[in-house]
């Protein structure tokens, strides 16, 4: 027989008064996380009454969320989640292009490519209205691989074929961490979705994998210590916590999308111009911009940095 309880704070709540082994720490659940947000938001509301429960039954506690899902069917197949794999597969297809054949400019056309399953995954999924817990987690694991260890391996490439010492170049995979970070954390921060908290990824990646087949077009000899250096900025930038503005339109007016239009319509104008030159310095640029926003309004929620 089933039996409620309610669990809160990490703190276990029987009714009447009835006893339990309900101190299992909240992390052994399956869905942790959903409990961790939950109690979170209620207790800044200054209320418990929504706190989260969880049945027993015998010595196994089962959280509401794994009752739910359990009876729920899992879509592994749906057309986000294919698209988000084809993310993923471009991601693969670049750490190879680097590692396997030193071959930079497939590794940029790569993660382009990745970034713009990035993109239309999510559109799709608006679109479709098929949105999915998995689908989320499916995103930030093909990420990782797309724009966490694709750039750090180009700067690992730079870093060899500029004379550096292969032990010595493992410090690069620094931003592979810090993009770990900064994708984990955006998974469960809920002050993201108007705008981001650090660098976000694909743009990191970006503006690596761009330089990276500049640099080898143009043979390019880079010192050894500004690989490095690149790396550590773009780790710190990656999980700082600096608002920067997101390309993510909640209405098309012109009003309280200044920044966006802007910002779009001269990065057009400059890849029209400079062409694939342009990639890094239109990346540094949002950085300065988002920098810029940031000083003059501190503080600002996402909402602010519309304008």
């Amino acid at each position: 027989m089933w039996r409620s309880v309610l669990y809160y704070n990490n703190t276990a709540f029987y009714p009447n008064n009835q006893e339990g082994s309900c101190e299992t720490p909240l992390h052994r659940f399956v869905f942790w996380k959903y409990f961790v947000t939950f109690a979170y938001r209620e207790r800044h509301a200054g209320s418990c009454q929504k706190a989260c429960t969880l049945f027993w039954r015998g010595s196994n506690a089962v959280s509401c969320d794994e009752l739910i899902f359990g009876k729920m069917k899992i879509r592994l197949f749906t057309i986000p989640n294919m698209i988000t794999l084809c993310n993923l597969l471009a991601g693969c297809a670049a750490v190879i292009s680097v590692l396997g054949r030193h071959d930079l400019s497939w590794a940029f056309a790569f993660v382009a490519m990745a970034a713009v399953f990035d993109f239309l995954d999510g559109f799709v999924a608006r679109l479709t209205k098929s949105y999915s817990a998995i689908g989320k987690e499916l995103d930030s694991l093909a990420d990782m691989v797309s724009f966490g260890v694709a750039p750090a391996a180009v700067l690992y490439e730079l870093f060899i074929s500029n004379g550096g010492d292969p032990y010595w170049g493992f410090v690069v995979f620094v931003l592979a961490a810090s993009s770990a970070l900064r994708l984990g954390k955006f998974n469960i921060d809920e002050n993201q979705t108007k705008q981001f908290i650090g660098l976000p990824t694909p743009a990191c990646a970006l503006f690596f994998v761009s330089s990276g087949y500049l640099v080898q077009k143009y043979a390019i000899s880079l010192p050894l210590w500004s690989i490095l250096a690149g790396a550590l900025i773009f780790s710190g930038l990656l999980i700082c916590k600096v608002p920067m503005f997101a390309l993510k339109f909640s209405h098309y007016r012109f009003a309280g999308n200044q920044v966006r239009y802007i910002f779009l319509i001269a990065a057009v104008v400059a890849l029209g111009i400079a062409g694939l030159v342009a990639v890094p310095f239109i990346i540094v640029a949002y950085i300065l911009i988002s920098l810029i926003i940031a000083w003059i309004h501190p503080g600002s929620k996402a909402q602010n940095l519309n304008m």
